[in-house]
This record gives structure tokens, sequence and C-alpha cells, in this order.
């Protein structure tokens, strides 16, 4: 028997029944195992754009280029062929001794994923192939399908040591190891393209093709497949017919991707728009369903456009032209469950409703994706998807504890957020597609993931120079792989848009100055080429007011906010901090001024379930349907973007005049025929004091002593308000400035100081310029340094010296160095996310006095019933001196639990006894009413 078919793959890591317990699948047959996987997910579910695209780089056609790279990444495991490994399974090692082999006492370690490349690269020079070819970078991007970055120097040193200890063994290693690649090549049957047309790549002038980037996915995906060993020949022999393997592989990687659920593939039609919205489509919406689409390039769709014309509905529709799948990225959680049940019912239709799917196909597969998915049921579901599925771990050599649960199998798969995004349909927030250009483990899967998908970004004005940053090299890469981008805004600066279109290819010169185009707009690039479409608002969607000032002392505001209620209206209340949103409710949570089920709190310091259920009673009290009694709403941001609300009259603390505008889209929202008497036109009320003339108040004054805004933009927005006195949304008029000129007013000319100031109020507003200048260019660099490589420079991501890629979900918590960090936020934002759990006498629970949910004395795998549970406990924390201390704090009970169950790991625990945590100089108390409040000592 040849030695190389002694070599050894897998062991009987999922304790299959019946397999003795020195089992072992051999590697050549693992290798045409994933080569079938490779196969099969080429066939069925990459998209037709990427494998044009892979097919002409190699000069084949597409079935002789899926078949050749099909094998290749069959081969990622070639790696394992080497002493270090092979010496982990001792009855393997004890054979491949007796056949010749030698094993070094202390042998040079390496991944076997990057000793794969080494062995390519030595079978690629065996064949007398000219260096740095393109089937270099492919070998290369094979190699790092467990995550793990590899310098380019590595495989070559690695391939010519001659040392007792190489990692790849001595001579005779090394030809079996070579034998072995030739022998799975030839069983496999595939054609080599035509070698003498691959010139050298790698050089100065020479990129590697973007297409790489997914590759490296495909090929991370199909290793998975082929590592469900249930689903393939578990009685094969090691000296059996390779060439006979091969259909029998195909069979079980047939398998391997019904039970993952891959076969759940997007289908998007269009219809007619009123075919799937029941209604004549509206300006925005007519242009969307008009424009002339590209099929041959990526395109990319701004829309500009004020609330309440239709943006959402008119993404849906324009991916929905497009094919293919769909991902909407939004600013955050709250955000993206709102969002849900409207994709779910653009998908699957409601035929109760006359409402068409915009799937075509008898099922499909829908996905929430963000940190506390596990807190709904229709995320758990994924809908259509009824099948069991294997559970897997990503490293061969882990093991994983299966789930037995019906539910616990069907997640088993799709739990991980990089796995998640390969459902054909999605919504989540927008850190879940910034991961695929930042150093987290498996990127390369997410940008693999979004390709033949279109991918709406939602509110971006929420987004700080950091995420822009980022921001902008998702686009590049995301049009690199032929993604189609559909952007939504109602308030975006024209810096921003510029990003943008730059990112998108297209020129400079091409770009209109702001200020000359109209407003509302939809602004459409492809191939480096960009048309303009603007169009005329809805007349019934505007909104006029006047703006009124009042006192920020709490006293002040809660006097006027009892004086509104009296007069009937239903009244939001917008705090820029919680401990200020709580203090305001407090003072007003009184049985006398309002029954208890008509005021209502809410702020992001709330326990994620009592958050969900509390902003499903703010949608029913404060919505479209609202009754017409008074009623009392406060809040902090989370009001701003996530919640449908209307309201009679607004208190807001002062923001950067992009968010009021946005929080006064709560205002008079929704056409009503009974409004109170005086409040017919909005009461728009900001908690702020008047500056003396020539002055610049104290930002903290002037913010409800809040300072989590830029001074500039406060400032800006502060003159501006002041000197126009109101709005006419969208477009203006005479005398009052609409959406454009309110917002590049602010953003367009920070270098310019409010008008009328005196020289002390002159040379303060140019320091905070300065101090603005600093954060916005510091965030830039953080942002900067954390990003994988440009498209045109994907080779620079082999020029790193052995980095490690930070797991998803770990966030500031890595103790990775600061530039490999995956921070999909401004790290300036310091948080902590936490488990607020009461302790009990053997372990912890959810609610006081409450069952016991995790045990201290006995960490078990948590199915997903009992995760959600533990999830709706979770909170996050951002006062700096309290997460410091929870970053400081050591527990070693909790520390088991979260050994024992990976997604605890991004959790602090704070234990509450009596309702009460000392963490730190800190005091918590976590209240009925109030949430979570923190007092300092």
């Amino acid at each position: 028997m040849e030695t190389w078919r002694l070599f050894w793959a897998k062991t009987n890591r999922e304790k299959i029944a019946d397999l003795p317990d020195d089992w072992t699948h051999p590697l050549w047959a693992h290798l045409i195992d994933v080569g079938s996987a490779a196969q099969v997910l080429w066939d069925n579910f990459l998209p037709a754009s990427l494998k044009q695209k892979m097919a002409d780089a190699l000069g084949m056609t597409i079935d002789e280029a899926g078949r050749f790279l099909s094998i290749w990444i069959g081969l990622h495991d070639l790696g394992k062929g080497i002493p270090n490994f092979q010496g982990m399974h001792a009855p393997s090692q004890q054979k491949l001794t007796d056949a010749g082999l030698i094993f070094h006492e202390r042998p040079n370690r390496l991944h076997h994923g990057h000793a794969s490349i080494a062995i390519v690269w030595r079978w690629l020079r065996a064949k007398d192939l000219p260096f740095d070819t393109l089937l270099d970078a492919t070998a290369a991007c094979v190699g790092i399908h467990h995550g793990k970055l590899c310098h380019s120097d590595c495989w070559e040193e690695v391939a010519e040591d001659e040392k007792p200890n190489a990692v790849l063994g001595n001579e005779e290693w090394k030809r079996a190891q070579l034998d072995l690649a030739e022998a799975v090549f030839t069983a496999w049957g595939a054609d080599w393209p035509d070698l003498s047309r691959f010139e050298s790549i790698g050089g100065p002038n020479d990129a590697w093709p973007d297409w790489l980037m997914a590759f490296a996915g495909w090929a991370t995906l199909a290793d998975w497949l082929g590592s469900m060993q249930r689903c393939y020949d578990t009685s094969i022999l090691a000296g059996a017919s390779l060439a006979n393997y091969v259909p029998n592989s195909r069979a079980g990687a047939e398998r391997a991707y019904q039970q993952a659920g891959l076969n759940q593939r997007p289908n998007l039609r269009a219809l007619t728009f009123e075919e799937h919205f029941h209604y004549e489509p509206r300006p925005l919406q007519a242009i969307i369903r008009d424009l002339p689409l590209s099929t041959d390039s990526p395109n990319l769709l701004i829309a500009e456009a004020p609330t309440g014309e239709g943006k959402t509905e008119a993404a849906f529709y324009g991916a929905a032209r497009l094919g293919g799948g769909l991902y909407v990225a939004m600013p955050s959680q709250s955000t993206s469950d709102g969002l849900f049940p409207r994709l779910r019912q653009f998908i699957k239709g409601d035929l109760d409703k006359g409402l068409s799917p915009a799937h075509e196909g008898e099922t499909t597969a829908l996905r929430l994706v963000h940190g506390n998915d596990l807190l709904h049921d229709e995320a758990l579901s994924l809908l259509t998807i009824d099948q069991a599925t294997a559970s897997i771990a990503d490293e061969d050599e882990k093991s994983t504890k299966p789930d037995e649960s019906s539910k616990g199998r069907l997640l088993s798969w799709f739990m991980p957020k990089k796995r998640a995004l390969l459902v054909p349909y999605g919504v989540g927030t927008v850190d879940q597609v910034f991961l695929g250009v930042l150093y987290a483990k498996h990127f390369f899967l997410r940008l693999f993931a979004l390709c033949g998908k279109t991918v709406i970004f939602d509110e971006v004005h929420a987004y700080d120079t950091y995420m822009n940053t980022l921001f902008g090299q998702l686009l590049q890469w995301l049009r690199a792989l032929d993604v189609n981008v559909v952007i939504l805004s109602a308030t975006l600066p024209g810096s921003a848009r510029e990003q943008m279109l730059r990112a998108w290819g297209v020129a400079l010169a091409t770009v209109a100055d702001p200020a000359t185009v109209a407003y509302p707009v939809v602004w459409h690039a492809t191939d480096g080429q960009m048309q303009v479409h603007p169009f005329n608002a809805a007349p019934d969607r505007g909104q006029r007011l006047m703006f009124r000032w009042c006192g920020a002392e709490v006293e002040t505001l809660v006097e006027r906010v009892r004086t509104l209620l009296q007069e009937g209206a239903t009244v939001i209340v917008i705090c820029n901090k919680v401990a200020r949103a709580q203090q305001v409710f407090e003072a007003l949570d009184d049985d006398n001024l309002l029954p208890q089920e008509d005021r209502m709190l809410l702020h992001a310091r709330m326990p994620q379930a009592w958050r969900q259920k509390r902003e499903k009673e703010a949608l029913a009290r404060f919505g479209k349907d609202r009754p017409t009694r008074p009623g009392l709403l406060v809040g902090t941001q989370v009001i701003e973007q996530s919640l449908d609300l209307d309201a009679d009259a607004m208190i807001t603390d002062l923001a950067p005049v992009d968010l009021l505008l946005q929080r006064a889209g709560r205002l008079h929202r929704h056409k009503r025929k009974d409004r109170p008497a005086g409040f017919e036109e909005p009461v728009f009320y900001i908690a702020c004091p008047k500056a003396q003339s020539g002055e610049l108040p104290e930002v903290g004054e002037i913010s409800g002593g809040g300072k989590i805004y830029g001074e500039v933009l406060l400032w800006k927005t502060y003159a501006l308000l002041r000197r126009v006195g109101g709005w006419a949304l969208p477009l203006g008029d005479a005398r009052l400035p609409g959406y454009r000129s309110l917002i590049e007013a602010v953003y367009g000319h920070l270098n310019l100081p409010p008008d009328d100031l005196n020289d002390q109020a002159q040379t303060t507003y140019t320091k905070s310029l300065d101090k603005w200048d600093v954060k916005d260019n510091r965030q830039a660099a953080d942002a900067r340094k954390r990003l994988v490589p440009q498209p045109e420079r994907f080779e620079d991501l082999f020029t790193f010296e052995k980095p490690e890629l930070a797991e998803e979900d770990e966030g500031q918590k890595s103790q990775l160095p600061e530039h490999l960090q995956a921070l999909t936020r401004n790290p300036d934002g310091i948080n902590a996310e936490v488990l607020l759990l009461h302790r009990t006498d053997q372990g912890w629970s959810v609610e006081a006095g409450g069952p016991t949910v995790l045990y201290r004395d006995r960490p078990r795998f948590l199915d997903p019933e009992t995760l959600r549970t533990v999830f709706g406990a979770s909170i996050r924390i951002s006062q700096p001196d309290v997460v410091a201390a929870l970053w400081q704090q050591k527990n070693e009970e909790w520390k088991k639990q979260q050994e024992h169950n990976r997604v605890l790991q991004r959790f602090h625990l704070i234990e509450l006894t009596g309702n009460v945590a000392t963490v730190g100089n800190a005091t918590l108390r976590l209240d009925d009413r109030l949430g979570l409040a923190i007092e300092g000592r």
C-alpha cells in the first residue's frame, strides 16, 4: 500500500454510532469530499457572475473552471499529511512508523492549512511551473480556510526546509505528500488550464485578482460541508479505489448541502409594484421601478428622500428587479427588529392582503442577524427550513457537543453570525457586513456570502467617521465582487455622498455640488458613470413647524410636559442621556397625572427582554393607531430611529440637526383628524437656554447635560436653529429652510463659525474645530488600521507577520494587538455587553426570585430556548468607570460557563442581589419602571 494511503484526516468527532474508537477517515477521501462539496456549491450556490470571473481568469469554460477549482479546493488539507498532525493519532502514527516514515521527537509545528500551501507550492514546482502564478495565489487563499492568515514567505521557507525536524518531514514524507496530491488530482479527472497564458503576478505593478476574496470564502464553506462526516461513507477503507470513490463522495456532498439548508436559494422576482405592495407607487418608487439597471456591472443606488416617501419599499423593489438574494443592513438592533417583519412580508407575500411574494419558489429562508437575534422566534425558525441539520465545528481539531433538540439541530449550522449571511434573505445590523472588511476570523466568508445579493444600507446618516471609513472600504469590495448596493437616507451630507460615489469608481468631476442638486433625488452609479434623478416629494408628506424653546432644567421641562398633557396632547420627550430620561420620567410617573398604561419610559439601559416588550407596547400606545387620549413617552436616542411613533407635541434635548430631523419625524408622523385643539400643527420644543448675543454657550448646558455629540456640531446647529426659527420640509420655502439647506448649513461648512461671535467665542470655536478635526482624523486612522487591504492590493493580506484574527463578537474584550481588534464601532465609545443575572443558591436566574437557569457547579451546553431566556437579561453599558471595573473583575464561575457556551464569551456578568449590584465605585439598581440606574460613589 502506498504510504500516503495511511494518512488520516478525521476521527469520530461526531460520535457516530457503530464506529470503533480508533476509526479514521482517510486523508485522500477527505480531500475528495471537500472537492465534491466545492463542486456542489459551484453547480448550485455560486452566482453566475462570480463563476464567469473565475472562468475568464483561467481561460476555461464555466464547467471546466468549476471542476478544476473544486479539486484545487479539495487539496486544502494536504498539510494534514505532516508529522505533527499525523502524530496526533497514535494508531496512525504507528502504522506510518512501520511504513518507514520518521517522527522527530520535537518536530517544528505549523497549522496544517498553512502547511497545505507549502505542499501545493512544492507540487507546482515539481511540475516546472513558473513562480508567482495565479495558482500560487489560489493555493494561498485555500490554505487560510480556517481563518488563519499566513505570511507569503512562509510556504517557500517551509517547502525548502531540509532540517531533520522540518515541518513537512524528511524526503520520504515530502514524496508521499506529492504522490497524494497527484493521486487525488488524477482520480478527480480535471483538466489543467493553459498555463502558458499565465503571466507572473505579485510584482510591483501586478495585483492578485479581487475575486480571490470570494474564492477563499468558497473554500471555507466547502471544507465545512466536506467535514459533515455523517453525510459521507464511513466504511471507506484506506486501500479503496480513489476513482470509484468520487461519485460516492459527490452523493455525500449533496446530502451535506441539503442538510445544511443551503439548498434554500435566493430567487427574487419583480412583478408589478402594485402586486407586491397593493398601492400605486409614489414618485421615488416609480423611479426605482423604471431605472435602467445594469446587468453587466454592479449598481449603486442612493435615495435621498424624507420620511414617508417609501424608501424602504422602493429599495425592496429595486432588489427584486436585480434578482438574487438580499441583505438589509441597519444601524442598530432595534431598527433591524423593526424592519424584519416588513422584509418577511415582502419575501413571502400575504395572500390575505393580496400581496404577491417576491421570492419565486415554494420555500425559502429569511434570517434576522444581530447579537440578540435569538430573542426572536422568527429568527430561530429560519422560516421554511424544516429538515434536521448536522452539528459541526469550525475547526477540525475541536469537538462539539451536538444539540439534539429540533431547534438546536436547525440552528446548529447557521448559528454563527458569519454563516448566517449565507441565508438567501436577511436583515440585521450593519456590523455583520462591516466584519467582512475587518480582521475578523473568516472575514472573507462574509464577503463571499454577499455575492449574488443586493445589500440595502438604511439610515446611513447614523454613521460616524469611524463607521464611514469602514463603509467606504466595504463599498469598494462590494463593487469588486459585483454586489448591488442601495443606500437610503433622509439627511445625507454631501461629503458622505461623495465618499460613497468615489468608492464606487465615479470620477469626482462628475459629482455635483449638493447645493445645485434638487432634493429629493436618486443617484444611480454603474460602470464608472452616474445619473441623477430628482423627483417631487408627495405634497402630503411634508412638515412645517416653528421652533419653541424651553429651559433645559428637569423641573422646567417637567412643568412644560404637564401643561401639554393637561391641554390634551400626546407628548414624546427625547433626552440625550439615560439618567436624564430616568429623572424626567420619575418626576412624571404619577397616577394623578396619567393612568399607568398611558405613560412609558424607553431607553437602551433596559434588559433586552424588557426593551423588546416595551417597544411593542410603545408601538401600540403611541403608534399609527394610538388612542386620542393624552399620553407620555419619555426616551432617548432609541426613539429617533427605530419606532413608527406619532405625537402631537415633542420636547427634545438639542442634538445635531440631522438627528433633530429624525426625532421630529415622530411628530405628526401620520395624518389624523382628531388632534387636540391647539395641536393642529406640530408643537416642537427644544429644551435649551438662549445664549447671550455673540457668545457660545456651554455644550453641557444646551444639550441636556450630555456631551455625547461634538461641540462644533451642536454650536452650528444651535446657531442655525436660532437664526432660521423653523423649517419647511422637505424643500423649504421663501422663509424657512428644507432638508438640504439644513444639513449643508451644519455639515458642509463646519470651518465657518456661527455669525456675530465676539472675539473670545471665535477663539473658542476655532479651538473646538481643531479638536474636532483631531478626533475626526483619529477615528479615520483607527478604522483604516483595522481594515483588510483594498481590492487592488489583495495580495497585501499575505504580508503580515503571523497575525491572529479576532473571533466574531470579541470586540474590545480581545487580547489581540489594537489594529487586529475587529471593532465595527468607534473604539472611543467604550462599552461592555453584560448579563444582569440574579444570584441563587445554585447559580443564576434572569429575574429576582425566579428559577435557576445557569448552574454554577454544573455548566452545560445551553439549548436555544435557554439561550433566549439568558439573552433577555443582556444590556449594554457605556459608563467608562463601570466598564473599566468590569474588564478588571475575575469570576472563575462565570468563566466556566463561557467555556461551555461560546456565545456567552462576549458578555460580562453582573450579579444582582435584591436587584442591586456594586461594580467598582458604582451602585447599580434594576428597577421595573426605570430600568438600570447607575449611581456613583
